[in-house]
């Protein structure tokens, strides 16, 4: 191996390191509820925000449209039909 194919797997080494580390101290920090935007805890109760996602498939189940929609997404395809290349 040479010098600079040593030092490009060492850079990228402590990059990935660097990732992991940062990433691993946010879910710390949003887990404990610290030095993040938002936590796991909150005001709402399990009742109330399953009555609030209840009641947004209620309301694009009788025509309210969607985000997607919206932004002019005009249909959901979780899978693609036919050949994909």
């Amino acid at each position: 191996m040479t010098l600079l194919q040593r030092s490009t797997a060492f850079a990228y080494g402590v990059f990935a390191y660097a990732v992991f580390l940062v990433t691993a101290l946010y879910a710390i920090g949003f887990i404990g509820g610290f030095l993040t935007p938002t936590t796991l805890d909150g005001d709402a109760t399990v009742p109330q925000v399953g009555r609030e996602i209840f009641d947004m498939v209620l309301r694009v189940a009788s025509g309210e449209q969607t985000c997607a929609e919206r932004l002019g997404h005009k249909e959901f395809v979780p899978w693609r039909i036919g050949p994909v290349l």
